[in-house]
C-alpha cells in the first residue's frame, strides 16, 4: 500500500497573488504551486505562463508541458 501525505487546504493568499509577474488569471495557480512547496509548475498555457516559461518563481520552475516530456525521453 502506498502511503499519501495530505496537506490541510489553505485559503488564497491574494496578498501573494497581487506580486507575482503573472497576469491575473494564473495568479492563483502560480501561487498555490508555491505554498505548496512545488517545484515544477508544468502547464501548456502559453497565454497565462508564456513569459515565464523556463523563469524560477520563489522555487517553483514554470516548464511548458511539451518540455517536460522532451526532457524525460531524452534521459531513456
Amino acid at each position: 500500500m502506498t502511503a499519501f501525505q495530505v496537506q490541510p487546504i489553505r485559503l488564497r493568499d491574494k496578498e501573494l497573488e497581487a506580486h507575482l509577474p503573472v497576469v491575473e488569471r494564473g495568479q492563483p495557480v502560480l501561487a498555490a504551486a508555491i505554498q505548496s512547496g512545488c517545484h515544477h509548475l508544468v502547464t501548456g498555457d502559453r497565454t497565462h505562463f508564456g513569459a515565464l516559461f523556463g523563469l524560477s518563481i520563489q522555487g517553483v520552475q514554470v516548464m511548458l508541458r511539451r518540455s517536460l516530456q522532451k526532457n524525460s525521453s531524452d534521459k531513456t
